[in-house]
């Protein structure tokens, strides 16, 4: 729940507290009797919010990301909540390494993507939905397990899942929208995770070349096929720059590599 939010009656919740203890006090005027609606707290600027469906149980899970200049990608005790199971799927973003319920960013980059923990609970058939979502953005969601990518924020993603899938299962993209109708997106879509580099190309046929910031070429491939496809980048830590060219146009993205 972002902050400033309502818990519904009957309704229970869990309080994280930092290491060495601490209170929890619930004023008078934080104890409401209305039904009116509530605007909510003005420090989360800009927030969208997913649900995961369980479609047999009929069970459901949040995850919420938001953005405030104020936040960092670390876990802050004023901005984010960590993720805790229930008995629906679990359904979380992850940032330096931590689950989250609530996950707020500093900002919103055109090349952001935020990984997506998704693990089954009893059931198989599940949707994943855009329940809220900011003014003039598109999001993908990257299933990496079908090499599948779905346009979040026009409709729900169905899926099934099995015993034993990889919790990383999914990756969030962000977008704008064009002046016209239809969301521009580039026809090359590229963008690397866990030093992986993933590229969706229609035109079936990319060239890609990847370089050190000297500008020295370190590698030279080419993708032949359709759809979504990958490989990893095996080059020592550090920053680098992947030019991507087909049908004579180019796209060049920067790729931070972290080997351990």
């Amino acid at each position: 729940m972002a902050g400033g939010g309502i818990i519904p009656a009957q309704n229970g919740f869990v309080v994280y507290v930092a290491e060495g203890g601490g209170s929890l006090t619930i004023p008078a005027d934080a104890r409401l009797h209305s039904d009116s609606t509530w605007y909510k707290n003005s420090a989360i600027t800009d927030e969208i919010v997913l649900v995961a469906r369980d479609s047999e149980g009929k069970t459901a899970q949040e995850s919420i990301i938001g953005f405030n200049p104020a936040a960092t990608e670390d876990f802050d005790m004023e901005h984010d909540s960590y993720f805790m199971a229930g008995f629906a799927p679990m359904f979380y973003s992850i940032s330096q390494n931590k689950l989250f319920a609530l996950n707020t960013l500093p900002e919103l980059k055109n090349e952001l993507v935020v990984p997506m923990g998704f693990v089954k609970n009893q059931s198989s058939h599940f949707s994943i939905a855009l329940a809220q979502n900011m003014p003039g953005k598109t999001l993908y969601l990257v299933d990496l397990k079908t090499n599948n990518e779905h346009k979040i924020s026009e409709s729900p993603y169905s899926f099934t899942s099995e015993n034993g899938d990889n919790a990383n299962r999914f990756l969030l993209k962000f977008g704008t929208t064009g002046t016209g109708e239809t969301p521009t997106v580039p026809e090359i879509n590229a963008w690397v995770y866990n030093n992986i580099l993933y590229v969706k190309n229609p035109d079936g046929k990319t060239q890609i070349e990847v370089f050190d910031l000297s500008g020295k070429s370190l590698l030279y491939t080419l993708f032949s096929g359709s759809g979504l496809q990958s490989m990893p980048l095996y080059q020592p830590t550090g920053l680098y720059l992947i030019r991507l060219t087909s049908n004579e146009k180019t796209q060049t993205i920067k790729a931070n590599i972290n080997i351990d």
